[in-house]
């Protein structure tokens, strides 16, 4: 995945780091359909992002964000759903390489959304995720190839009419990718402000899902 100004290690990989992202995917992999909601409060430290390849059978098509919200309250983080989308047009909604890919190689599902996460210190971090349906693997492992590589585009992240928000930058920085079969899923997360608790908050919410009953 690249945020515009998103940066690379040495190896040239988009860096990856802790946080929200690994909460999402972990989630994202496997819900099924309805709307999302808002919980409470926080937990603490985090578990690492990762990229990697899924093992269910779920599918964009079929992504929505209440199992997703209830397993973070349920941990006592407070989430709310800011916005989501589902189209299957993926070349009008990415841009870059990214684009190019989809033009010729049309997706057969996209699910996006966009999450706000606080903790009990009201730290905030924001959280895109895109799911997307090839029409086989092969397919969706040469865009989760594309979308880990430097300069070549993404899919655009949604946005929110907040004030809080509106001057987010996605860099890139704490983003993680995985392909389930003939899906491919990424997630980036950026702190809201300057702290130090908000750029801790991708951590408390990994460790809060992955400990999850």
């Amino acid at each position: 995945m690249s945020g515009r100004n998103q940066p690379r290690g040495p190896d040239g990989r988009w860096i990856k780091s802790s946080g929200v992202l690994a909460v999402i995917l972990a989630v994202v992999v496997g819900i099924g359909i309805n709307g999302g909601a808002i919980g409470s409060s926080a937990g603490s430290s985090g578990a690492a992002g990762r990229s990697g390849t899924g093992k269910t059978q779920s599918k964009a098509r079929d992504r929505d964000t209440t199992a997703l919200v209830r397993r973070l309250t349920d941990q006592n983080l407070r989430v709310e759903v800011l916005s989501t989308s589902s189209d299957d047009d993926c070349a009008r909604l990415s841009y870059g390489q990214v684009r190019s890919y989809f033009a010729a190689n049309r997706c057969a599902a996209m699910y996006r959304v966009l999450l706000q996460v606080t903790d009990r210190r009201q730290a905030v971090a924001v959280v895109a995720v895109a799911s997307v349906d090839m029409a086989d693997e092969s397919r969706g492992r040469r865009l989760k190839t594309l979308v880990d590589t430097y300069g070549t585009g993404n899919i655009s992240e949604l946005t929110s009419s907040r004030r809080a928000l509106r001057g987010v930058r996605w860099t890139g920085q704490h983003y993680v990718s995985m392909r389930d079969g003939t899906t491919m899923v990424n997630a980036q997360a950026e702190p809201v402000g300057r702290t130090a608790a908000a750029a801790k908050v991708a951590g408390i919410a990994a460790t809060a899902v992955t400990t999850a009953p």
